[in-house]
């Protein structure tokens, strides 16, 4: 019983961790949004509220779609 509360214990200080990484990365994610000119106001809130929404999903796709101005029309 002492050796599953032990493995429990580890599990939720690694999920801990994992969370306070996600969480900055997230963070760091918007003001990167915010302080970032080439980007207009529209397409930054839809980036945020995507983000706040979805998670590590919308980190994902900005992270992926972020040079390629996806939200732009030609």
């Amino acid at each position: 019983m002492g050796a599953l509360i032990g493995i429990y214990t580890i599990f939720a200080g690694l999920s801990l961790v994992v969370t306070i990484v996600v969480l900055v990365i997230i963070i760091k994610t918007i003001v990167n949004i915010i302080e970032n000119d080439e980007i207009n106001n529209n397409s930054k809130i839809f980036w945020i509220i995507l983000i706040l929404v979805t998670n590590i999903i919308g980190l994902i796709v900005y992270l992926i779609t972020k040079n390629k101005n996806v939200l732009t029309q030609d």
